[in-house]
């Protein structure tokens, strides 16, 4: 096969907002996403439940993605929550007097 050469063409706003949903992943390429779109196009043509269980593989494969980007972002929220606090925590012994800082020295047997 020859190299690819490379077009450009003019999508709506709405079309590429629909196209962005229907991808897999964040970074496949429009190319990519259009060629399955054919290819789906194809089969359905020829089989419509073998189309119809493509699609909802995607659809779970989609939601599987979006649930583990979920629970990415809760736990970086988590995380950084828990950094914050941290650092509060340590502010707050830096703003207590030295002198209360320190530890009482345990008691030795002869003290007790």
């Amino acid at each position: 096969m020859a190299k690819d050469t490379i077009t450009t063409i003019k999508l709506s706003k709405e079309t590429k907002e629909r196209l962005d949903h229907l991808k897999q992943h964040e970074k496949e390429s429009y190319n990519e996403l259009i060629k399955k779109l054919i290819n789906l196009l194809n089969i359905c043509k020829k089989s419509p439940s073998l189309a119809a269980r493509i699609l909802r593989d995607i659809d779970r494969s989609k939601k599987r993605e979006n649930l583990i980007e979920n629970s990415e972002k809760i736990l970086k929220k988590k995380t950084s929550v828990q950094n914050l606090q941290q650092q509060q925590n340590r502010q707050q012994i830096r703003q207590i007097n030295p002198a209360q800082r320190q530890m009482p020295r345990p008691l030795s047997r002869r003290e007790e």
